[in-house]
C-alpha cells in the first residue's frame, strides 16, 4: 500500500528491480545503487523489509547496507583523514559478529566515502582508535561503557542495534519494528564526535540524549 504522507509517488520511488525473483546479489547490488537520496529514506523507512523479498535472515543484510547508506548523510572532521582517498574506510566489528562475515562479501568492491572499504574484527577495545565506523555488538553490553569512553569525542561514527545502547552514547541504534528498521540518533554523541549530520536523516529518526534522556 502507498504512504503519501509525505507527498511521495510510490510509482516513481519504488524500485522494481529488487522486488521477487532475483538473486541476494543482485538485490544487494541494487540497494547500492540507489543513489537520490530521499528515494532511499523512503524505501527504508515507509517501506517493510519484506516487501523486497527478504526473509528474516537478510535482516542484516539490509543493515549492513545501512552502514554506506548512513555515511552519506554524514560529514567527518578534516582531522578524520575521511577525504584521503589513498587510505581505505575502516569498519570495525566489536564483539560476536552478527553479520557472520558478511560485510567482507558486501563490500568486497563497494567503496564508502570513495574510499576501499577496510573490516576490522576486534576483540580489544584498544584497537577501535583507528576505525571510521565503528560497530558496537549486542555481546558488548557489559563493557559499552569503557568503549564509550574510549570513543567520546572523537571522529568515529559508532552504530549498534542493542536496546538502550543509544541512551548509553552509541551515535546510530538500529530498531527492527513491525518488519521495519528504524533508527535512533544520539545528537549529542555526534556533536562530541564532531560529525555533521545531515537533516534528511535526522528528521526520519528517532532522537535520543544521552544528557537529557529521550526527546
Amino acid at each position: 500500500m502507498c504512504n503519501r504522507r509525505r507527498g511521495y509517488r510510490c510509482a516513481h520511488y519504488y524500485p522494481r528491480h529488487v522486488g521477487m525473483g532475483f538473486t541476494i546479489v543482485e538485490k544487494i547490488k541494487a540497494l547500492f545503487n540507489i543513489r537520490d537520496s530521499r528515494k532511499w529514506l523512503f524505501l527504508f523507512l515507509v517501506l517493510g523489509i519484506t516487501e523486497y523479498g527478504y526473509a528474516q535472515p537478510g535482516e542484516y543484510v539490509i543493515k549492513g547496507v545501512f552502514l554506506e547508506k548512513f555515511t552519506r548523510f554524514i560529514e567527518w572532521p578534516k582531522s578524520a583523514g575521511v577525504d584521503d582517498t589513498t587510505k581505505p574506510f575502516i569498519v570495525g566489528i566489536i564483539g560476536k559478529d552478527p553479520f557472520k562475515s558478511l560485510l567482507n562479501q558486501l563490500y568486497t568492491a563497494q567503496k564508502i566515502k570513495n574510499k576501499r572499504v577496510e573490516v576490522r574484527y576486534l576483540t580489544n577495545i584498544s584497537e577501535i582508535g583507528d576505525c571510521n565506523l565503528l560497530f558496537i555488538s549486542r555481546s558488548e553490553r557489559n563493557r559499552i561503557s569503557k568503549i564509550i569512553e574510549l570513543t567520546r569525542q572523537k571522529p568515529i561514527l559508532t552504530v549498534s542495534d542493542a536496546d538502550g545502547f543509544s541512551g548509553s552514547g552509541v551515535i546510530i541504534n538500529l530498531l527492527l519494528s513491525d518488519n521495519k528498521i528504524r533508527f535512533e540518533i544520539n545528537e549529542n554523541a555526534a556533536r562530541q564526535a564532531s560529525l555533521y549530520m545531515s537533516h534528511l536523516l535526522l528528521k526520519e529518526a528517532i532522537i535520543v540524549d544521552s544528557s537529557r534522556g529521550w526527546e
